[in-house]
């Protein structure tokens, strides 16, 4: 199992204030997490989750949106037809690796690019979509999973920046 990604440099700045956190490219970093296949039907696709680390806060979590009840009535069939039931939930990152690297998988990291506003911002949208009433949703092997719901969450990170980007080169209209 592989978990790589470099450590943020030291000497860096001390970060700057958002919202009663202190952030900054020096202390907060995003990283996407991607699990290779494993052996059950269910493990077949790999995995995707949203890794955030706070340097100066010591917060090192996995964002999992691939949490489900085998115990639910008709798993297997359901799993099947795309029925199941799926939550969000987050983890301590440490746990989150040992438990796939228990299943012999293989865990890639690779950092966003997000500045410190994006980076307070895409946390706010996991806490938002971690809390009860939020964290449930139908997995679709297609059109809403695991990486679906990480490329959402970046997305509204980064939606006034990508959206203004993407009008200047044509490629998005609302007009």
């Amino acid at each position: 199992v592989a978990l790589a990604g470099a450590a943020p440099a030291a000497g860096q700045g001390a970060g700057i204030q958002l919202r009663g956190r202190i952030v900054g490219r020096d202390t907060v970093r995003v990283s996407l997490l991607t699990v290779g296949q494993g052996e059950e039907v269910f493990d077949r696709f790999g995995h995707a989750a949203i890794r955030v680390r706070n340097g100066s806060t010591g917060l090192d979590s996995a964002w999992n949106w691939g949490m489900f009840d085998f115990n639910s009535p008709n798993f297997i069939p359901r799993f099947l037809t795309g029925e199941t039931r799926y939550w969000m939930a987050g983890f301590p990152t440490p746990l989150f690796v040992d438990y796939y690297r228990r299943s012999g998988r293989a865990v890639w990291e690779q950092d966003f690019d997000l500045d410190p506003a994006q980076a307070d911002s895409l946390l706010t949208v996991l806490r938002w979509n971690a809390r009860e009433e939020n964290k449930f949703y139908r997995y679709d092997y297609y059109l809403d999973n695991c990486s679906t719901r990480v490329r959402d969450a970046i997305d509204a990170a980064r939606s006034e920046e990508h959206t203004s980007e993407l009008q200047s080169r044509g490629l998005i209209s609302y007009a």
